[in-house]
């Protein structure tokens, strides 16, 4: 019998080490594995709401719940969709499923892969949008002549299946078990519990818990940290102090195995479970005879044992990590959000327009040691036909709300006139500024462009440089896509004074650090999926361009060409210049 603070594990020889020897060479039949062993017992499939995991859309088709990952790359394919409950007509469920897939679009013979009582699993090809081919798995089960159908559609030509196993039987098991995070289970799974005991495993209660973690060594009893651990409907974790201060990297998404009780948040935090040293290193969860939910973990460390234990407090009420995330940026793109605008067309007319000018100019100058800096003078300015001007085209013009701006804003309107050629703007009834600064060109009506138009910046000095590069790529068919770059690393001069030599790159794919010292050599990576915000269709017309992102946002600036050959443009608030590929 093996006790630990609160529980005690009678006959189980708990924690056990659980190994998995399924292997499959392809990465169809590893999906196929993933479908049977979820699929068991889907007869309890229920009707109640089911999640997305982190990183994943949920939307609706007529009936049908469709779970798809956000970063699927160009030519990927990958659905998780879940059926209503249909009646069989009286029909063996090997019978019915294998029809229901033959009737589900176009594509090859279905194919029964497995046929048991515990589950049932049709396949089939079918071609996609893109001509690509793609693997349909089937999986049913349920209950009184009406059954639950989960279908899973992936392109076979990409290794996609490896990066959203995990998700997808979170999705599965979340069907099977009434909507809940992967770590729930119906607790008729749980061992049963003798007097005086705790139940080990089950259901697991999302909420918070809290407790103390202590260094345990013979008698010696030492408080590590006091822990509060809130655990989302989601699957998501949080953990932080004693006084709710976040601790680093203190997010994440748990794993719980209903049946053993065993919870991995993280090593770091000492709740994780070991593989190598099970009976040392564990984290699990349990139910006490007064129905108290408690979560312990023992993590040994040589010196002593870090000896954790957390009692169910309550629902959460932070957001989950996630979702958080969501709010912050969403709350940041409000409070940069030009605010004083119209709907389209119900702002500025074109006939009120005298013109829209830019300035732009590089200034350079001393940093001393440092080495050279640069000032950057990139403005537009909208000059009306009653002799008022806007400093800035914060919104396009057409949406510009000017009898808002001018009670909100004071400070962006002034005046103007012309003087030998030359605009003057005057603000706050000070002296009139030349500027020089140069009349734009406005879109014609479907005007399409070629090419990409891009701009940077960079600096040197004894430290060490860096560069940043982003541009915009527009092709003839009304295309676009976004790029951004850049890379730093510190001097020679810093490598002679004892400093390892220190390299960063980025671009949209992903970042790449390296350190290299006398002797060392470390390196790190950091992959980034595309997920249709940077690329997708445009048009222009007049002094705005409309982006449609290929993730479904839409976008309405203000656009024009600064120069007269039109070899450089106004996009996203700054010129950008056409790259001929001669630099």
């Amino acid at each position: 019998m093996l006790r630990t603070d609160g529980f005690v594990f009678s006959g189980r020889g708990y924690p056990d080490t659980v190994t998995n020897q399924m292997t499959r060479e392809t990465e169809e039949e590893l999906l196929l594995h993933t479908v049977l062993i979820a699929a068991s017992g889907i007869v309890g499939i229920a009707d109640t709401e089911i999640v997305a995991p982190p990183g994943w859309n949920k939307t609706q088709e007529g009936a049908n719940a469709v779970f798809t990952p956000t970063d699927l790359q160009s030519g990927e394919t990958y659905r998780v969709v879940i059926f209503p409950p249909r009646p069989t007509g009286g029909k063996p469920l090997p019978d019915w499923l294998t029809e229901f897939a033959r009737a589900d679009g176009a594509g090859s013979a279905p194919k029964l892969e497995k046929n048991n009582p515990d589950s049932v699993v049709v396949s089939r090809t079918s071609t996609g949008a893109d001509g690509a081919v793609q693997a349909r798995l089937y999986t049913a089960g349920g209950k009184n002549g009406n059954v639950h159908v989960v279908r899973l559609t992936m392109s076979l030509a990409t290794k996609v299946f490896p990066r959203y196993k995990e998700a997808t039987n979170r999705i599965i098991r979340d069907a099977v078990t009434g909507g809940q995070t992967s770590a729930v289970a119906s607790s008729s799974t749980s061992p049963k519990a003798t007097p005086g005991e705790t139940t080990i495993g089950g259901k697991l209660e999302p909420g918070l818990y809290v407790g103390k973690q202590y260094t345990v060594s013979g008698s010696e009893r030492e408080l590590r940290r006091e822990m509060r651990l809130y655990i989302y409907p989601n699957g998501e974790y949080r953990v932080n102090d004693g006084n709710d201060k976040d601790f680093n990297y203190n997010t994440g998404t748990i794993r719980y195995d209903a049946k053993s009780g065993k919870l991995n948040i993280d090593s770091s935090f000492n709740l994780a479970n070991s593989r190598t040293s099970p009976d040392q290193d564990f984290c699990i969860f349990g139910s006490r005879k007064d129905g108290t939910r408690v979560i312990y973990a023992e993590d040994y460390r040589g010196y002593g044992t870090v000896k954790t234990t957390l009692i169910y407090a309550g629902a959460t009420k932070r957001p989950a990590p996630t979702a958080e995330k969501v709010a912050k940026a969403s709350a940041d793109a409000e409070a940069k959000r030009y605010k004083f605008v119209t709907a389209p067309g119900k702002g500025v007319q074109a006939g009120q327009i005298a013109a829209i000018i830019h300035e732009y100019d590089v200034e350079l100058y001393s940093m001393g040691a440092s080495g050279m800096g640069t000032n950057i003078t990139d403005e537009a300015y909208l000059l009306l036909k009653d002799g008022t001007v806007h400093k800035g085209l914060p919104a396009p013009v057409d949406m510009l709300d000017v009898p808002t701006s001018r009670q909100k804003e004071p400070k962006k309107w002034g005046r103007w006139r012309q003087n030998g050629g030359k605009y003057q703007v005057s603000f706050g009834g000070g002296p009139y500024k030349k500027l020089d600064a140069t009349r734009v060109i406005p879109a014609k009506p479907g005007e399409r462009l070629a090419g990409r138009f891009g701009t940077g910046s960079s600096s040197a000095s004894l430290m060490g440089s860096s560069y940043s590069l982003w541009g915009v790529t527009f092709t003839r068919d009304g295309r676009f896509k976004k790029d951004n770059r850049g890379g730093s690393g510190n001097s020679i001069f810093m490598q002679t004074g004892g400093q390892p030599a220190i390299n960063s790159t980025y671009d949209d794919n992903g970042s790449v650090t390296s350190a290299s010292g006398a002797d060392f050599t470390v390196m790190s990576k950091n992959r980034k999926n595309p997920n249709g915000d940077r690329e997708g269709t445009y048009s222009v017309e007049g002094y705005t361009m409309v982006l449609r992102y290929d993730n479904g946002s839409v976008a309405r600036m203000p656009f024009f060409y600064t120069m007269a050959n039109k070899s450089t443009i106004w996009f996203e608030g700054n010129q950008l210049a056409f790259d001929d590929g001669k630099d």
